[in-house]
């Protein structure tokens, strides 16, 4: 049997029965089992730290970024998710100094990784923002600044205003996220370019520039809409002179005088559709123009306007307008009964030389019985519309004496006729009507 080998000196054996030695024994071992579990409690301090690297594992900012746009909230939390922890390198915890230094360096990377990509995108989305903001802002005091010298720079500015009053709401909004953005980069101690954070600063006084210009433009509004409403009467009332010049230009006996070439007539009658165009645009332009003035004044200025027998909404110029319209209305009409009586001459005639051209035989007598029934109505409309001229009895006659003779083109081409009633009509009329190159024109003839 072998003997248990002892190293000497064997501690146990010299010591083993002394009572002194086995106490103090104890006493070591609940020491160290003491200290071993403060560090255990100790260590659980940093299970924060494996959730931060977990959380981390699953972000990809640059991903995020490019699916979606972070808001201040989301850059905020992200930075002091990474940047606020508290790291003690070495710790003493009575006989046992725990060092954390290899886990600090292990962990170190994930957070960093995230900050350097958010450092990358953070300074170049707050110097977008702020560049768009400031190029807006300043382009909006510049249209407001300027003062208006015409009625139609004025409609322009009265709407720029109105528009940017419902946009400040957005302006403040961005305003704010730019400001927060830059926030974020000095308290996060991010680098980013100096002349970026120069033109930052400029930011909030342009902001209230605009502001202030802003409710000097509201200020000024009602006084602005009244000078320029009077502007605007002289203008309706150069569009009435312009309107009579063109009915007396409408009205020369030349569009209707049976002595005028028909191109030269329609020429002009195009000149003056072209003028009457513009009038009716012009016309439209003022009464919308009115209406806007109407529409921005504040009720105060209405009501002073309305004692003062001003120019508000239901006032005398802006029935004038819309008696303008009207009365361009009528001078529209009159040019259009000019227009068609012109076309409808031409399209006569050219019909005309066809028709006495075309086979009998081959005849649409219902299609020529629509076309001569919608000459008949045309001249029944210019005859109503049209001052006595000596164009269209002449137009009147030619479609009238043709209409007269379609009730025996239509029985001629009636398909019910036997050969005994043809035997009579080639009698009365001659054989050549049932000839293959009898024409339209030779039935004519024969009448």
């Amino acid at each position: 049997m072998d003997e248990k080998q002892y190293s000497w000196p064997d501690i146990h054996f010299i010591f083993g029965d002394d009572n002194f030695y086995n106490s103090s024994l104890r006493q070591i071992f609940v020491i160290l089992k003491e200290a071993i579990e403060d560090v255990s409690m100790y260590c659980k301090e940093y299970d924060h730290f494996c959730e931060m690297i977990d959380s981390c594992s699953r972000i990809d900012v640059n991903n995020s970024m490019a699916q979606h746009e972070w808001s201040t909230d989301e850059f905020q939390e992200i930075l002091q998710q990474h940047t606020d922890q508290s790291f003690v390198s070495s710790y003493r915890l009575g006989l046992i100094e725990v060092d954390t230094t290899s886990f600090r360096n292990t962990i170190l990377p994930y957070p960093q990784n995230i900050l350097k990509d958010i450092c990358k995108h953070l300074p170049t989305i707050a110097s977008k923002k702020n560049t768009e903001l400031i190029t807006t802002i300043k382009t909006a005091s510049k249209k407001l600044d300027k003062y208006p010298e015409s009625v139609e720079e004025f409609v322009d500015h009265l709407s720029f205003l109105a528009l940017m009053l419902r946009q400040l709401p957005s302006l403040e909004k961005e305003f704010t996220v730019v400001t927060k953005l830059f926030t974020l980069i000095r308290d996060f101690d991010i680098v980013m370019e100096g002349e970026e954070l120069a033109l930052y600063q400029t930011l909030m006084p342009t902001f209230t520039h605009l502001k202030s210009v802003i409710i000097q433009c509201e200020a000024k509004r009602d006084e602005n809409i009244q000078k320029f409403s009077r502007d605007l009467e002289y203008l309706v009332d150069d569009l009435k002179q312009q309107l009579y010049v063109l009915k007396q230009d409408i009205r020369v006996s030349s569009l209707l005088d049976a002595d005028t070439i028909s191109i030269v007539a329609l020429g002009k009658i195009q000149d003056l559709t072209e003028r009457v165009e513009a009038l009716i645009e012009k016309a439209h332009d003022y009464s919308t123009y009115q209406d806007q003035f109407g529409a921005a004044l504040s009720a105060a200025t209405k009501r002073r306007a309305l004692l003062e027998q001003g120019i508000i909404d239901g006032s005398t110029s802006v029935n004038s307008a819309l008696s303008l319209q009207s009365e361009i209305t009528e001078v529209q009409r009159d040019l259009s009964l000019r227009r068609m009586l012109w076309e409808s001459i031409d399209e006569w005639d050219k019909l005309y030389v066809e028709l006495i051209k075309s086979i009998f035989e081959s005849l649409d007598v219902e299609g020529l019985q629509k076309t001569v029934n919608r000459f008949a109505q045309t001249i029944f409309l210019l005859d109503k519309g049209l001052p006595v001229n000596d164009i269209l009895p002449n137009l009147k006659e030619k479609v009238l004496r043709f209409r007269e003779v379609m009730p025996i083109i239509s029985s001629l081409k009636n398909q019910s006729l036997k050969q005994r009633h043809w035997t009579i009509i080639q009698r009365i009329l001659g054989p050549q009507i049932r000839s293959k190159g009898f024409t339209l024109g030779d039935l004519l003839t024969l009448q």
